[in-house]
């Protein structure tokens, strides 16, 4: 009987520690990445095989994936697959989680919500941080090409004036120039001709000039003239694209220019992770660009083991192996951004599980009531005789 009462509060020990674990389950059921736990115990017996109640085993982590939510920032990121993201913090040790609520500190590194730990990218054979400090910005580009198209027409006696051409010199500064296109005097009336060109700036200083020949069909005869402007902030050299441009002889002139490239300093507008997880910049240009950086991706041998942090954080025992890699490669998941993964946590389940809990509990009471009932009874005939 004596025996009996001590398994019965050993199985009131084990329950409420089941409990315990069903508890931080549905106290985290919204915590984004967190992995729920299953308690497990185990009988204990003593050398000649007899009962001697429950003891608490330990708990295992549920490896299963949890749902995605979406949230609109392009900093959150979802692993759709297998892997843990991989972060360091400032001593330089190594964390994993399936939480990817990100963000871009102000030195231009991706971290945690709390600015503690920097999300690890992978460039195949080490960590690297993901930092995008030395892309914040595009640097002014002067424009190379020039794409002219049109007609201009011999039966027109005066100049034909082309205003408000925009190109960008070296510094990324607009340009506003004029170019005039005048028909040489001794050529011809209908094709075959020459055609003069002097580039103005908005300040009426000539640039450059030059002639354009055309074909007896009215079409160019070279397509890119190579052309010096020379700018007060130094010399630019650019290419007038002709191919478009035709001769004809009636009608009138009508001339269009625009700059293919070249643009001011750019900043950034937009961020965007590829399922690859390599990161896409936009700018307010219109450019896009991608980093050399690719989020970086662990697996584990044994996923069970890991050991859960607060934070949704795990760290690696030294008993298992881990595995590096990029995103959509081999077995690892690829990358959704925009989203993070919700806790794993099944309340049907947790509710089940409280009801197992609760049963057990009042069974291990109850059987501690008889055992006491007994041990009473038994004190009491001892004592009457």
């Amino acid at each position: 009987m004596t025996q009996a009462h001590f398994n019965g509060v050993s199985g009131l020990i084990a329950f409420s520690t089941q409990l315990n674990t069903v508890s931080q389950n549905i106290s985290n059921m919204n915590t984004p990445g967190y992995k729920g736990k299953d308690s497990f115990l185990k009988d204990v017996e003593n050398n000649n095989g007899s009962g001697l109640g429950v003891s608490y085993e330990g708990t295992s982590t549920r490896t299963k994936n949890g749902d995605s939510k979406q949230t609109g920032n392009q900093t959150d990121l979802y692993i759709n697959g297998k892997g843990y993201f991989i972060l360091k913090d400032s001593k330089q040790d190594v964390f994993y989680t399936r939480a990817g609520q990100f963000k871009f500190d102000e030195k231009g590194s991706l971290v945690d919500q709390s600015g503690t730990y920097h999300v690890m990218g992978f460039d195949g054979t080490s960590l690297v941080e993901i930092n995008i400090n030395n892309y914040l910005s595009l640097p002014p580009t002067q424009t190379t090409i020039l794409d002219i198209n049109g007609t201009l027409s011999t039966s027109e006696t005066t100049p034909y004036k082309l205003s408000n051409v925009n190109i960008y010199d070296a510094t990324g500064s607009l340009r506003k120039l004029t170019v005039n296109f005048e028909k040489q005097t001794g050529g011809t009336t209908t094709v075959g001709s020459k055609w003069s060109y002097t580039v103005i700036d908005e300040n009426n200083k000539t640039l450059n000039t030059g002639v354009i020949s055309f074909t007896l069909a009215g079409t160019v005869q070279e397509q890119f003239l190579d052309v010096d402007l020379d700018f007060d902030s130094g010399k630019q050299k650019i290419k007038l694209d002709l191919g478009g441009v035709s001769v004809v002889s009636v009608g009138s002139s009508n001339i269009q220019a625009t700059a293919t490239d070249g643009g001011p300093r750019a900043g950034i507008v937009g961020y965007n992770f590829g399922e690859d997880g390599v990161l896409e910049l936009s700018y307010n240009n219109g450019q896009k660009k991608k980093i050399n950086q690719a989020v970086g991706l662990a697996n584990f041998s044994d996923e069970t083991k890991l050991v859960q942090d607060q934070n949704a954080f795990f760290h690696k025992p030294e008993n298992i192996n881990v595995k590096y890699s990029k995103p959509d490669l081999e077995y690892f998941g690829k990358i959704q951004g925009g989203y993070i993964e919700l806790a794993n946590i099944d309340l049907a389940q947790e509710f089940g599980n409280i009801l197992i809990i609760q049963r057990g509990y009042q069974a291990s009471s109850k059987v501690m009531n008889v055992a006491n009932e007994m041990l009473e009874q038994l004190y009491n005939s001892s004592r009457g005789g």
